[in-house]
């Protein structure tokens, strides 16, 4: 891993915490947008929820042995935070982020900042250049790091359909590491040229517009929102070409009930030029999927929504390793077989 002092004489940071030995923080160019995007091939381990529920990440987080960095939208399990305060008491150098507001009169976080700080976890909100910042991390030491498209919350845990990665590959962990500090100091971030990593607001879009545009034989999406053009283009150009499209949405229950609306409108034109389309039940979908040609997939926390590709702090990681993809793909699959069709004017729940 790259490491080097945030700080130029390497005192201490502006909560008073030493910053030397952390991730670099580097200028951001004029334009951050790159290309390609290749996948990982190695070093992943996927989660599902709620199957595999929250044991795992607390073992992540109970692993740490000199640095832990969880960044995340909500914070809301208690034997989570329980573990992320006896992880500070144990004399690990832990530090949080927390999305301060969703809206002006949205704000879960506030009764978790409060409960962090007094335990002396440091704890800050996340940078006040986004709107939002829905990215959910946690790097362990300099070994691994946790990619979610789940919340830290329990119902993420017990009831919705979500994913993540846990990785052990240097770059990416380096690269997820300089975005916290980046994003703790108020600096900006450039992401790695050409890395299996995609970012809101930077490369996000072209990622996911790139991912799509690999598809050859079949294209697999469970999203809960439908309200980007550009990538909406990209799953009609998929269509066009001849690539198998079977969407899973939620139902309005994954959406607000101004964006419903449209996302119907979306569903509507897919159906039209041939995708396949059916209503997860059982789990509330919140899970953000992409598979292409069952070889690779995208995950992440950013939805197909403008506001994830321009003005949110959001990460996306494509993955081409083998068990993985197939893990994801199984799962897709079930979802899949238990979901219904659903007539996109009449049904009360689409």
């Amino acid at each position: 891993m790259t490491v080097a002092s945030e700080n130029p004489v390497g005192g201490p940071d502006a909560a008073g915490g030493s910053t030397r030995g952390a991730f670099v923080a580097e200028p951001s160019p004029a334009s951050a947008i790159v290309a390609p995007f290749p996948a990982l091939t190695r070093s992943v381990d996927v989660l599902i929820m709620p199957e595999d529920g929250v044991a795992p990440v607390s073992a992540l987080v109970r692993m740490a042995k000199q640095r832990l960095l969880v960044k995340v939208a909500t914070l809301s399990d208690a034997g989570l935070i329980a573990d992320i305060v006896a992880a500070h008491r144990r004399g690990i150098d832990v530090r949080v982020m927390l999305n301060q507001a969703r809206a002006a009169d949205d704000r879960p976080n506030d009764a978790i900042f409060a409960q962090l700080r007094a335990a002396a976890v440091a704890v800050r909100p996340t940078s006040p250049a986004f709107a939002v910042t829905h990215e959910k991390s946690i790097v362990v030491d300099d070994d691994l790091v946790l990619i979610a498209t789940f919340n830290f919350g329990t119902r993420y845990f017990t009831r919705t359909r979500d994913v993540g990665a846990v990785v052990s590959e240097r770059e990416v962990i380096d690269e997820i590491g300089r975005c916290f500090f980046a994003d703790w100091l108020g600096r900006s971030f450039v992401p790695r040229p050409a890395g299996p990593l995609i970012w809101g607001n930077t490369n996000a879009r072209a990622g996911m517009r790139a991912f799509i545009d690999s598809a050859r034989c079949s294209l697999d999406v469970q999203h809960p929102k439908y309200l980007d053009p550009e990538i909406q283009a990209a799953l009609c150009a998929a269509l066009g070409r001849g690539v198998a499209l079977r969407v899973l949405w939620g139902g309005k229950i994954s959406s607000s009930e101004a964006e419903v609306p449209r996302t119907l409108e979306s569903l509507g034109e897919l159906r039209h030029h041939g995708a396949a389309l059916r209503r997860q039940v059982g789990l509330r979908l919140h899970t953000k999927l992409l598979l292409a040609d069952s070889k690779r997939a995208l995950i992440g926390s950013m939805n197909i929504d403008p506001r994830c590709f321009d003005v949110r702090r959001e990460v996306g990681l494509h993955i081409a390793e083998v068990a993985a993809v197939a893990r994801l793909r199984r799962f897709f699959d079930v979802d899949w077989e238990c979901a219904v069709p659903f007539d996109l004017v009449e049904d009360p729940n689409s």
